[in-house]
């Protein structure tokens, strides 16, 4: 039970959200910003009106492998400046569309950080690794780059990891407990059984890698976004700085 309470705890820090003010009119800054997501999702994109206070509100359609959701409204009633809200579901990846919007609305500005290349990622590698642990798959996908921060990275890793730990800790209490059963450390060490409770072979091997199998299709279908993504903003040549 303390896995999944970890888990609980945890994920509401995954998501990124950022702010961009720039010192323009909202109605010319918002078709910046429609053209460069029509650019980046290739027109992908659909107007929301629940703004929620904005003026305009964008968000990609539900097969477009884009996630993101992306608010444009006036600073305040005294201020001509406009407010640019980008939330994502990573913290790096916000932090990505930050720096490329950013470029994209103000060519002009000067940045003291380097220009860092966005590399591909590649799904034939993906998949197969978080078909053995979505934990390796989401190290993969991380390694070297902006669209996750270190510490993202790890925090994501550790969770999927207890959620293999604490699933397979819950089938090996379940054949502990069952009469005739081999001790914890046998169960877990897939030690063969004379009464069919092996975890890797026994009566409950199917339901335990059927549960096993939903975290990593969870993360089979993120990293597919993930990586079609990043690819996409390396097609177009962008380039992250912080």
């Amino acid at each position: 039970m303390i896995f999944f309470i970890l888990i609980l705890f945890l994920t509401p820090f995954l998501y990124g959200k950022e702010v961009i003010n720039i010192p323009e009119q909202v109605e010319e800054v918002n078709l910046k910003t429609l053209e460069f997501l029509n650019h980046l999702t290739e027109h992908k994109i659909k107007t929301v009106e629940n703004t929620l206070g904005f003026s305009y509100r964008y968000k990609p359609f539900f097969w477009s492998p884009y996630r993101f959701d992306i608010y444009v409204g006036k600073f305040s009633k005294k201020n001509n400046d406009t407010l640019i809200r980008i939330e994502t579901p990573r913290s790096g990846e916000s932090k990505v569309y930050r720096s490329i919007l950013e470029q994209y609305l103000t060519p002009n500005k000067k940045w003291n950080s380097p220009e860092i290349p966005i590399q591909n990622k590649y799904h034939f590698i993906y998949q197969p690794v978080n078909l053995i642990s979505p934990t390796l798959g989401i190290l993969y996908v991380g390694y070297k780059s902006p669209f996750y921060l270190y510490d993202e990275m790890v925090l994501k890793s550790v969770i999927y990891t207890l959620w293999d730990i604490g699933i397979i800790s819950v089938f090996a209490i379940i054949a502990e407990n069952t009469k005739k059963s081999k001790s914890l450390q046998d169960r877990l060490l897939f030690r063969p059984s004379e009464n069919n409770l092996n975890l890797l072979t026994g009566k409950y091997a199917f339901p335990m890698f059927l549960i096993l199998s939903i975290p990593r299709m969870v993360r089979a279908i993120d990293g597919y976004y993930e990586i079609a993504t990043q690819n996409r903003f390396v097609e177009l040549g962008y380039t992250f700085k912080y």
